[in-house]
């Protein structure tokens, strides 16, 4: 059963988003709602999601989506990771950071507000049960050439962000 876990990103998250390499591969699920209270599901690369601070990331869609129309409506998204370290869902809202990307215009970026993070591990009546692995996927090395161009507009918006303190900027690389 879940449990609430804080309105941080847990500390493994947060180590994992800020290094561009970190678990190639392995998906991260973006859950909307639209305006008839149906969810939605995305997935993510890691590598499209940045850290501001421990509780907001920036993460990147493509701005004419039915993802970003659901993010930039103000109602609840999720995103949901599960693999071999553990389950999380941190839930908030998200708000327009750049409408369209210089480095690949038809993407934006969103500012994701953590209101509240939960975590999932078995209960002592399931011990030795774990996750082995979480949604993989393989991409092609033109498609991980323009995630990385992302990645690197992604970090300088997150250190432009004037509500972040400048001892923070430091780590978001």
């Amino acid at each position: 059963m879940p449990q609430l876990a804080g309105k941080t990103v847990p500390p493994v998250l947060l180590k994992r988003w800020r290094s561009a390499a970190s678990r190639a591969g392995e998906a991260i699920v973006l859950i909307t709602v639209d305006d008839r209270g149906r969810i939605h599901t995305a997935l993510l690369a890691p590598v499209l999601v940045v850290p501001i601070d421990p509780g907001s990331f920036l993460l990147t869609v493509a701005h004419g989506s039915r993802t970003a129309r659901h993010l930039r409506s103000g109602r609840p998204a999720s995103l949901h990771v599960a693999d071999s370290e553990g389950v999380w869902t941190l839930q908030g809202v998200a708000s327009v950071a750049r409408p369209a990307l210089r480095s690949v215009p038809p993407l934006g970026a969103f500012r994701f507000e953590i209101r509240r993070v939960l975590s999932d591990h078995p209960p002592p009546a399931e011990k030795g049960a774990r996750i082995v692995s979480g949604i993989r996927f393989v991409a092609p090395a033109p498609l991980r050439a323009i995630w990385r161009a992302v990645r690197r507009e992604l970090v300088v918006l997150a250190e432009e962000d004037p509500a972040v303190p400048k001892k923070v900027r430091r780590t978001i690389r």
